[in-house]
């Protein structure tokens, strides 16, 4: 088709296995993905399993820049 054109959208999921309590070095883990999410090329980021409502606040902290709107759900 001559003329067509490609839009690309990209997007991660990722299972972050924030169970306060259960999971290992939490922090670390939050504090890391935080620093890779904050420069990376992702246009949208769906984060499960951030149970904890200050280790959102740390990663849309450290994102705020990349990512301008996030949303914590708690139910």
């Amino acid at each position: 088709m001559s003329g067509s054109s490609t839009t690309t959208l990209t997007v991660l999921t990722l299972n972050c296995w924030g169970l306060k309590y259960i999971s290992k070095k939490i922090d670390q883990r939050m504090e890391a993905i935080a620093d890779n999410l904050a420069h990376s090329d992702y246009e949208i980021v769906c984060l499960q399993e951030v149970w904890v409502y200050k280790n959102f606040e740390g990663i849309k902290s450290k994102t705020k820049k990349r990512f301008p709107y996030a949303r914590f759900y708690n139910r």
